[in-house]
């Protein structure tokens, strides 16, 4: 996920909004954009990829993007 930082710029969208989307914290987008580490919590790397991933859907992302973020 280091290249979503990138691609939700692309998207025209933000790590507020999207932690906003996911319930987590502002700090929790930044460790993953910036240093891949992900919580624990709110159901695991897995789970935040996969919601992560309908969000970037959402905003309008080819299948391409949203696989390479």
């Amino acid at each position: 996920m280091l290249k979503l930082k990138h691609t939700l710029g692309a998207v025209g969208s933000s790590q507020a909004a999207l932690a906003r989307y996911l319930g987590v914290s502002q700090a929790t987008v930044t460790l993953i954009c910036k240093h891949d580490q992900w919580p624990k919590a709110f159901g695991g790397a897995a789970a935040l990829r996969g919601r992560i991933g309908e969000y970037l859907t959402d905003k309008g992302a080819p299948p391409e993007m949203v696989a390479a973020a």
